[in-house]
Formats: structure tokens, sequence, C-alpha cells
């Protein structure tokens, strides 16, 4: 309870605060993004941004995720991400993140009781302006019932645990085609 309204220490979670159309460029090669309106000045002037900008998850480079605090018995997981962007970002803007973290409450479910915890991550340029609000939700869960949930789960299977897929050469070369073949 005495955690709401945290707001979070991120000194250690930030990169990119002063925006670089070198960071930008590192994001795409990273992320094998090769739009133009990213990488290539002529054809960003021709935008109509008349600029480089950065793609919009360049946030995550800033700050990837809201920092993340234990609580003893419970094991967590990402479970939402919403992302709202009001401003393109531009090679020379510093960006001030911030995290916070909101609220949580408490469920019932299949395994035991679960955690659901609500975060908001605020990236503001040097103008004031919010670039993009990022609200984050968390579930955590008691890790004792999840771990007998699943050895349940496993000797109800007859076969046991199923193994992944196993791609073919054939298949995985398919898939590769495909995304290639992308715009």
């Amino acid at each position: 309870e005495g955690k709401k309204g945290l707001i979070l220490r991120i000194d250690n979670y930030i990169n990119n605060v002063d925006v670089t159309k070198r960071a930008i460029r590192s994001f795409c090669d990273g992320v094998g993004d090769w739009n133009p309106l990213y990488r290539d000045e002529e054809y960003a002037k021709q935008s109509p941004y008349k600029g480089i900008i950065a793609p919009p998850f360049f946030v995550y480079s800033i700050l990837p995720a809201a920092p993340q605090f234990g609580f003893t018995g419970l094991g967590g997981f990402n479970a939402r991400n919403e992302l709202h962007f009001y401003k393109p970002i531009r090679p020379g803007t510093h960006i001030e993140p911030s995290s916070q973290f909101k609220d949580f409450e408490i469920k019932e479910g299949k395994r035991g009781k679960m955690v659901f915890e609500y975060f908001e991550q605020r990236y503001v340029d040097e103008e004031g302006d919010l670039v993009c609000l990022y609200n984050q939700m968390n579930i955590r869960v008691e890790r004792v019932a999840m771990r007998k949930s699943k050895e349940e789960e496993v000797k109800k299977e007859k076969k046991g645990p199923q193994l992944p897929h196993p791609w073919t050469d054939e298949e995985l070369e398919k898939i590769e085609q495909e995304i290639l073949a992308e715009e």
C-alpha cells in the first residue's frame, strides 16, 4: 500500500536521453528497421517531418521498462504495454524520462493469488512536451502455487510435456524469405 505513487529511481536504467542520429541508426540496426525516414537525410527532408526522426519505439532505448522491486514469494511477468505517442523525437532533442509505480490490485486466479501492478512512464522533451506516455502492467503470482499447478498439469498429460515444434531447414528458409520480402 505504501508504494502507491512511488517515483522510481531510474538513473541506472536510462540511455540515449540526448538523441543523436547515430543513436537512432544504431537502434534501427538493432531492431532491423530499414525505414529511410529514420536513416536517410534526403528522404526524410521530403517527408511531412522535414527531417530524420526516431522510430516510436526508440523510447525503449531511453528507458526500456519500469524498474522492478521484488516481493517475497512472488514471481512476475510483463502482461501489457500501452504506449501513446504525441510528438516525434528528433536528433538534438533531450528527453527526460520518469517512472512511477501507480497502483496495484490483488485478484484470485486459478493458480492462487495474483498481484496486478501498474506503472507509468513519461518521456518529456526539453520544451516540457509529453512525447510518449507508457503504461505497463505486470502480474505477480505465488511461486509455490504456480509450481504446484504446473506439476499437476504435467502429471495429467499422458505423454509429458511436449517439445517445441522441430523446425526443418526448409521451413526456416521459407520464414526468412517472407520476412525479407516485407516492406
